[in-house]
């Protein structure tokens, strides 16, 4: 009995831990999303993300750009910037998470 409890617990955990994983996966993706949608001009969600992505700072900032609006990897990204690619991906994924709550 106490070995099928275990199994119980452990089962549950890891959904949970599982369900949460995705959901900030794709909150960070749909801020993703908003970024790369402020290329179209005249249209108010993109000037409240170009409004929003201003507002960042620029370390977090210019990674998204570069990623967003010029096409390059991460790598790309790092080599341009002349940072290491956990930096600039750590940059971007922060910059995305502050999109996200502001817009």
């Amino acid at each position: 009995m106490l070995a099928w409890l275990s199994i119980m617990v452990r089962s549950r955990s890891l959904d949970r831990w599982r369900r949460k994983t995705t959901r900030r996966e794709d909150s960070v993706t749909a801020a993703a999303e908003l970024v790369a949608s402020g290329n179209r001009e005249g249209d108010p969600a993109a000037w409240a993300t170009r409004t929003a992505l201003s507002d960042l700072p620029a370390e977090q900032r210019e990674p998204l750009e570069l990623a967003y609006w010029e096409g390059l990897s991460p790598t790309e990204v790092a080599l341009r910037l002349n940072l290491p690619l956990g930096t600039v991906k750590t940059r971007m994924r922060t910059g995305l998470r502050k999109l996200r709550e502001v817009l």
